[in-house]
């Protein structure tokens, strides 16, 4: 089971740090912290913020999850790589797409309750502007709606304080960890979704789509290229029907 380990992420921080020869003292500007701050998350006596969590990830090119928890980023898939020159707008916009050409809707009740199928399918990224600094409000009154919990419900399920809950649906920036933390552990929801409103790679769809028979998968992949080549902007004849749901 996951868990944020300060001594395992400052490890973490200080072997990228030394990957790039860098001292702790241009790490502590970088991150608009001080030293002794900086020092402190090295040797896991401090715990590291959103914010710095958010500029560790951009300035080492690393991932949210492998900070926190050493996890490696997952590749593999065949079709997040295609997705990886366009904007965030569009990389929902032609997922979305493929969540009807995959037709998810065939899904068990189990499986509509992963998190990419409610994002896709169950209508929450409809919802949340691909502008928001972050997917916490907007997850959290999802899964308050379709679980039809009360807002002390909710409150009493992740252990926070009305303060907090407030806080996080008007907006405010979140700067505890473990908020997010506590969200992912409960609904299953990606860190760097929740904090950043970023999709990230995975296999959800590559792993319905090995599932096709192959003269399904074939078709698939060619409506799906077809998309991306004209940008989705004039969709061919054969996928009007997709279209028209998306509307």
């Amino acid at each position: 089971m996951r868990c944020i380990n300060d001594s395992d992420i400052g490890t973490r921080l200080r072997e990228l740090r030394l990957d790039i020869g860098a001292k702790m003292i241009d790490i502590a500007v970088e991150f608009d912290i001080s030293m002794a701050q900086y020092s402190r998350l090295e040797s896991g006596k401090a715990r590291i913020t959103v914010d710095v969590l958010e500029k560790a990830c951009k300035y080492y090119h690393s991932s949210i999850n492998y900070i926190l928890f050493g996890e490696e980023q997952v590749h593999g898939s065949i079709f997040f790589p295609k997705l990886q020159n366009f904007e965030e707008k569009d990389v929902r916009r032609f997922l979305k797409i493929l969540t009807c050409l995959l037709d998810l809707d065939a899904l068990s009740e189990e499986e509509k309750n992963t998190p990419m199928y409610k994002m896709f399918a169950g209508g929450l990224l409809e919802m949340i502007p691909v502008t928001a600094n972050n997917a916490m409000p907007y997850v959290l009154e999802y899964e308050k709606n379709i679980h039809r919990k009360s807002e002390n419900d909710m409150i009493r399920l992740l252990g926070l304080s009305r303060f907090k809950w407030n806080s996080i649906m008007h907006g405010t920036r979140v700067s505890d960890i473990m908020i997010p933390f506590v969200i992912s552990q409960q609904f299953g929801y990606d860190l760097n979704f929740l904090i950043q409103n970023q999709i990230s790679e995975n296999l959800f769809f590559d792993d319905f789509y090995q599932k096709l028979k192959k003269e399904r998968q074939t078709r698939v992949m060619k409506l799906f290229d077809e998309i991306l080549v004209l940008g989705g902007q004039e969709l061919p004849i054969e996928v009007q029907e997709v279209k028209s749901r998306l509307l």
